[in-house]
């Protein structure tokens, strides 16, 4: 009788943890597939990256255009989320900006103008290797984008919101007004990709 005892309260112990471990275990699984796809997210923004920065290349002032290239190369993971990216094209450093580049006074706007690019580079270059360097630098141009992914595992998004809260990660998440959404949870994913200016640029420099 003891055995069989022993045995029914082995057998409800077992079901004990069968029932405390099938969530956790369910979850663990879901958050697997979460991950896999934050990967396929961050792969595809940095295409849809560098797509824009091919296109800001060309039409650097184009910030309609550069907003169309990048929703139609993230529909892949976009999944009917309209999210709006935070395009940003990298202004050249202030010291880059004066030893290379061409200064209006009257505009007080720098120019660069890739135009006959070899001839450009080669009079840098019988100058110093460093003139040359900056000049590659400075014809190449920087994008940066921000675009907020919505996860889709429950329960994920309220442990990393109070992660934010509490100031684990610092900054805040920077997609606040689409977790206003209720049941969503979007986290900030950012990617950067450089392109060779085809067009003159112009940019003025924030002192």
């Amino acid at each position: 009788m003891k055995a069989a005892m022993f045995a029914r309260g082995s057998a409800g112990q077992s079901s004990v943890e069968a029932i405390v471990a099938l969530p956790l275990f369910f979850f663990l699984a879901a958050a697997g597939v979460q991950l896999v796809w934050l990967l396929l997210a961050k792969h595809i923004l940095l295409m849809a990256t560098s797509y824009v920065a091919l296109y800001a290349a060309v039409a650097p002032d184009d910030s309609t255009g550069q907003q169309l290239v990048f929703q139609q190369r993230i529909k892949p993971i976009q999944r009917g989320n309209l999210v709006v990216p935070n395009i940003k094209l990298i202004t050249p450093a202030a010291e880059l900006s004066r030893n290379v580049a061409d200064y209006d006074a009257q505009t007080d706007n720098y120019t660069l103008d890739p135009a006959f690019a070899s001839l450009q580079l080669g009079e840098h270059a019988s100058n110093s290797i460093e003139s040359a360097e900056q000049w590659l630098q400075l014809s190449n141009i920087q994008v940066q984008i921000e675009w907020c992914f919505r996860l889709q595992v429950p329960g994920m998004g309220a442990i990393l919101e109070a992660a934010f809260n509490r100031g684990v990660f610092q900054g805040g998440t920077g997609c606040d007004i689409y977790n206003l959404l209720p049941g969503r949870y979007f986290i900030p994913l950012r990617a950067k990709a450089n392109a060779p200016l085809h067009i003159k640029r112009q940019w003025r420099i924030e002192e």
